[in-house]
């Protein structure tokens, strides 16, 4: 076997005890006593790179070069930054603000689905739920209706817009690795309207879809003003950190570093516990992932197995680029409804950039579409993105039960048409 054959192999393997990981779980604890087992992500891609590194397949001294360290700097400070915004109250302030322009459930729906995906703009998605579903569940309290169609729809719009900007998402930050990409090229790129315009585009038509698809719930009620006390210096932060990251001065990593550090510094002083929470909170399994899904592609692509993969799309493609284009998108939006989209992502922006130097474009077309892909796609399902699978079990411990089909009737038609329209505006802008 070559080594190529191998690479792709131990790829694929890789890929599906990471996809199946609480199936194996589940099948361990039942002929096992390993009842608190819980395969970690990282723990698979890295006895993976092991097993690459003793065959021989990559090099060691290679290893620290394929990492995008800024960019794993921006994703641990980025989280610290979130959690003192969150923990000031001010998103749960701003979202009962905006609802005292909400007549009926269908408006309080789409205000709080099109708040949700503001903040999660600049916070992680499962933040951006854990700070919005709180909210949700009261208003369906107050109301006596179910919580679950306004969890659903801030959950999903939260994975919607993490895409627009360089410090939403991890996929926004693969993309600006692979693409060579600042913060303000997330608005304009080489002259052109970006990556924000396509998921607000997207973020507009998708708040059509859940006024039709809620349209008849209209029952009105009166919210009762609650008084919220608020912390504003992580606001400050927050705006002072957006600020001096689209200016460019230092790189994302190291701006989102000295203000991770003063935010940390913050909740030392203020909240001593919700410091030591965040150092548990911290989503380390993440971090080492995505050093490790760094590394498997570099040496898929050094030893050429990205440059095989691109040339069967374009055979697939049959040398077209609107199909090519077309099948990236829509692959990337199907194959994310049921994994995990950070893998993805990094594992396409090679096959992307390559199949862009065979058809002579701007590679910018398709790592684009499949980010938008990507990102979205995971609605779909319950299972495609974690704040689905937050909102789900947060409404399951309220005795609340979605089941598959039930979530996709409402992740479907959001998807189809938010992705439709941010893929139409991506193929005019960059053809």
């Amino acid at each position: 076997m070559n080594i190529k054959a191998f690479l792709l192999i131990l790829f694929f393997i890789t890929y599906l005890v990471i996809i199946a990981s609480e199936k194996i779980q589940n099948y361990i604890a039942k002929v096992t006593n390993l009842r608190n087992l819980k395969i970690h992500k990282s723990v698979v891609i890295w006895l993976a790179i092991i097993l690459l590194i003793l065959l021989n397949a990559i090099k060691i001294k290679n290893i620290v070069g394929f990492v995008n360290w800024d960019i794993i700097l921006l994703f641990l400070s980025t989280m610290t930054i979130a959690e003192s915004f969150i923990i000031s109250n001010i998103p749960s302030l701003l979202a009962l603000k905006i609802l005292k322009f909400s007549k009926s459930n269908v408006s309080a729906i789409i205000l709080l689905s099109a708040f949700a995906g503001f903040i999660s703009i600049f916070c992680d998605n499962v933040a951006t739920v854990l700070i919005m579903a709180p909210i949700a569940f009261e208003i369906a309290r107050k109301i006596d209706t179910s919580p679950i169609p306004f969890v659903i729809s801030i959950a999903i719009s939260s994975n919607l817009q993490g895409a627009a900007l360089l410090i939403g998402d991890p996929p926004s930050m693969i993309l600006a690795s692979f693409n060579k990409m600042k913060f303000m090229d997330f608005i304009f790129y080489q002259g052109k309207p970006s990556m924000f315009f396509a998921m607000e585009i997207s973020a507009v038509v998708s708040l059509i879809v859940l006024y039709l698809i809620f349209r008849k719930k209209r029952s009105t009620f009166k919210f009762e003003r609650t008084k919220i006390a608020v912390k504003i210096i992580p606001g400050i932060i927050l705006i002072l950190f957006i600020i001096t990251i689209a200016s460019g001065i230092l790189s994302p990593g190291k701006t989102a570093l000295i203000y991770a550090i003063i935010s940390a510094i913050w909740m030392l002083s203020n909240n001593p516990k919700a410091s030591y929470k965040l150092v548990k909170k911290l989503d380390y399994d993440t971090v080492f992932f995505l050093i490790g899904i760094f590394i498997f592609t570099g040496a898929l692509e050094v030893n050429g197995v990205i440059s095989n993969i691109a040339h069967w799309f374009n055979t697939i493609g049959r040398g077209n680029l609107f199909l090519t284009y077309s099948i990236l998108v829509w692959g990337s939006v199907v194959i994310s409804a049921f994994i995990d989209n950070i893998p993805y992502v990094a594992a396409m922006m090679p096959v992307g950039i390559a199949l862009a130097h065979i058809f002579g474009i701007n590679q910018s077309l398709f790592l684009f579409g499949i980010v938008i892909g990507a990102s979205v796609g995971g609605n779909i399902t319950p299972i495609g993105a974690s704040a689905n699978i937050v909102c789900v079990g947060m409404l399951r411990k309220r005795k609340y039960y979605v089941n598959f089909m039930d979530f996709v009737k409402i992740g479907l038609p959001f998807t189809f048409f938010s992705v439709l329209a941010a893929y139409i505006f991506i193929w005019l802008i960059y053809t």
